[in-house]
């Protein structure tokens, strides 16, 4: 069974910090474990019990259009739909047909930001999730390069190929297949970091994006200045004593604990 739960906060601990975890070093180790709360989330609040999915969009793109991808099912128990949307984009079929949402980057309640789930399929942006891509990014050694890789065109054409409310960057995180795009993007981390055990350890790049990317995204009453003296790095770049925050979901954790698949509360293997 598909199910994605809103518990408080869950998906506004990634609308909170925009500027801190969709371009910085700490990008990967953040959604590793974003995701891994959300999974103990499924689990805990909704009795989920099967394995935590993954979209393999490179055997997708390779196969079929987007279109006839492997996530998309018209169930309405199931199933993420099929990208049939009204005349507006919303989903119409699948388990979240219908779903409303309400939006706002202040993360204020208004009857005035509700909105539909959307998504507008592009096959040209999907594409650049291709396994040839993926294959370039694995042979780099530097974490950052790797990361100007593997986080950028495989990371974005996932979101931009679903389009709608995925390409959103504050609530991309309201589409349910977004957390399948990041499982396996954290799949990919994963292979690139089993090459070479000394990646395993390898972190780099900013601590904060550009604000010309995301300060927008970012909330106007929670500046960067707020986050900057919890970091734990004692300069400009991500260390492995990086402090991943999660929005008092549950405790935050650095990036030395999510830095392996085997340590200690991510107890992740894919296959």
């Amino acid at each position: 069974m598909w199910i994605v739960a809103q518990a408080p906060g869950e998906s506004n601990s990634s609308m909170l910090q925009k500027l801190t975890t969709e371009i910085p070093g700490a990008f990967f180790p953040w959604h590793r474990w974003y995701t891994r709360v959300h999974e103990n989330l499924l689990r805990n609040e909704c009795g989920y019990s099967s394995p935590y999915p993954y979209w393999d969009e490179q055997t997708d793109q390779a196969s079929a259009p987007l279109q006839n991808a492997s996530v998309w099912n018209p169930s309405t128990t199931t199933g993420f739909g099929t990208g049939n949307t009204d005349e507006n984009n919303c989903v119409v079929d699948g388990a979240f047909a219908n779903l409303q949402l309400n939006l706002t980057t202040e993360l204020t309640r208004t009857s005035n930001n509700t909105s539909c789930l959307t998504r507008i399929f592009n096959q040209t942006q999907f594409n650049s999730v291709s396994q040839d891509i993926v294959d370039s990014c694995m042979d780099i050694d530097d974490y950052w390069t790797m990361w100007s890789c593997l986080g950028n065109t495989p990371h974005t054409g996932g979101h931009f190929g679903v389009g709608g409310t995925m390409e959103h960057v504050s609530f991309s995180a309201f589409d349910p297949i977004f957390f399948l795009h990041h499982t396996n993007l954290d799949r990919l981390w994963t292979q690139w970091q089993s090459r070479n055990e000394s990646r395993l350890t390898a972190m780099g790049g900013p601590l904060v994006a550009p604000a010309v990317l995301f300060g927008e995204a970012q909330p106007s009453f929670l500046g960067v200045d707020a986050f900057v003296p919890y970091f734990g790095d004692s300069g400009n770049v991500t260390t492995l004593k990086h402090s991943l925050w999660m929005a008092g979901i549950v405790e935050n954790i650095t990036v030395a604990d999510a830095m392996s698949v085997e340590n200690d509360g991510m107890c992740i293997e894919y296959v």
